[in-house]
């Protein structure tokens, strides 16, 4: 599980990425070479938890486009300051993780979950998220943990 913490102590909040299993593409317009993953989400504050069900996870490509790698060197780059936002949504669209150098050594980071596309095909706007601010340190921290999980 890769976790990332906000740095407020007193009331924190959290975004959780759990890798589950691989499944490879079938039917449709799949291709056969296409591999996916399923992935667990969690968003949690002191009063709220939203999460995806475990019956329905989302999913990342990982093959022909590994996306937690994706992830990873986009965030790299955040932290070595050779870029001031990351956006990412995955090619199966069901959440969304926004990253932006807000000072010195904050990121301000959003996360939303829209499970609309991911049940039905169409996207409805029904998202839910966080939003919160994070130290370097801790997205480093986040970051050793994806590349360690979604290795």
């Amino acid at each position: 599980m890769a976790k990332l913490i906000s740095d407020d102590r007193e009331s924190p909040t959290t975004v959780e990425l759990t890798g589950g299993g691989f499944k490879s593409a079938t039917g449709g317009t799949a291709r056969e070479n296409e591999r996916w993953q399923l992935i667990h989400i969690e968003l949690k504050t002191d009063r709220v938890t939203m999460a995806s069900s475990r019956e329905e996870a989302f999913t990342l490509c990982r093959v022909p486009l590994d996306e937690p790698a994706r992830l990873v060197t986009q965030l790299e780059q955040l932290m070595a300051a050779e870029r001031d936002v990351v956006s990412f949504e995955p090619q199966e669209p069901s959440f969304e993780l926004n990253f932006q150098r807000s000072h010195h050594d904050g990121i301000k980071v959003e996360a939303w979950i829209d499970s609309g596309n991911a049940q039905t095909g169409f996207y409805r706007w029904d998202a839910a998220g966080v939003r919160f601010f994070t130290t370097l340190d801790l997205l480093r921290q986040f970051v050793e943990e994806l590349r360690r999980d979604f290795a």
